[in-house]
């Protein structure tokens, strides 16, 4: 089977890529080549994706004559999948939903019709869990993928499509997130400060999650054409507080004499927020 896929440089991307070199599909990536924000060990793991033989990289800048460079590829294309977003911080409240949207989307304008040619049957775009919450605590990254969803519908009409609504992944290789915080911390034996403790999000092992999404995607490959899928899988949901102490239990398991300290903010508002 052979897929084309965007978004390889980030946490979850180099996962996806790895799980689905490793399952025998050939990869077409759509990168810009930019590794400048990954770590050492996301480094290493993109090296290893690079000298895998089933791997070709595409020089890509986010433009619609990138379009052009699917005609290059000498195989039949079966699936596209969308893991590239054009944002930087997504956490910020800053951001312009409908100008992410389009950066995000136009210049996959002409996309469909090359992929018609080389025999696409389903498109996969990755979605966030921040989309289950209700109106009033949309984010605006949250509101640009809504957005975006609902362009792709209109830009793959025909296509089978999956909309994958990631949770907040966490595991070896993850950058400066909460749970790398929080296992660097212990491993220093360093308080852990939590300034949202009550925060209630839905952490989920990113090895697990991108081999449900892979199943997810191929499962929707099987099915008649045309259908459309939302799928939003979720593990732990739980607040911070309550994430923290779960991994300091599993190091004191392994780890002789461990004691972790967790402090929270005693002025954190119980400000209860999930995505289920």
């Amino acid at each position: 089977m052979n897929i084309l896929i965007t978004g390889q440089n980030s946490f979850t991307g180099l996962i996806l890529c790895k799980q689905l070199l490793s399952k025998g599909f050939n990869l077409y990536s759509l990168t810009s080549s930019n590794s400048s924000k990954l770590n050492p060990n996301q480094n290493k793991l993109l090296k290893s994706i690079e000298q895998n033989k089933n791997y070709h990289q595409l020089q890509c800048n986010y433009k619609k004559d990138d379009a052009e460079m699917i005609k290059s590829i000498d195989k039949n294309i079966d699936l596209f999948i969308m893991h590239g977003y054009n944002v930087l911080n997504y956490k910020s409240k800053e951001l312009n939903p409908i100008e992410i949207a389009n950066d995000s989307t136009q210049w996959l304008i002409r996309f469909p019709e090359y992929l018609k040619e080389k025999g696409c049957k389903t498109v996969s775009f990755t979605g966030t869990y921040f989309e289950n919450f209700s109106n009033d605590l949309q984010t605006p990254y949250s509101i640009s993928k809504k957005i975006s969803w609902n362009i792709i519908k209109c830009f793959f009409k025909g296509f089978s499509l999956i909309n994958y609504l990631f949770p907040n992944p966490f595991g070896v290789g993850e950058s400066k997130k909460f749970a790398n915080y929080i296992i660097t911390s212990l491993k220093k034996n360093e308080p852990i400060s939590i300034n949202t403790p009550y925060q209630i999000r839905d952490n989920i092992p990113v090895d697990f999650l991108i081999d449900n999404y892979i199943s997810c995607i191929l499962e929707t490959h099987s099915l008649p054409n045309g259908v459309i899928i939302e799928k939003s899988p979720s593990y732990f949901v739980e607040s911070n507080f309550e994430f923290a102490c779960k991994i300091s239990e599993k190091l004191k398991l392994i780890v002789p004499n461990f004691k972790p300290i967790i402090k929270i903010d005693k002025e954190a508002i119980s400000d209860f927020v999930s995505g289920k």
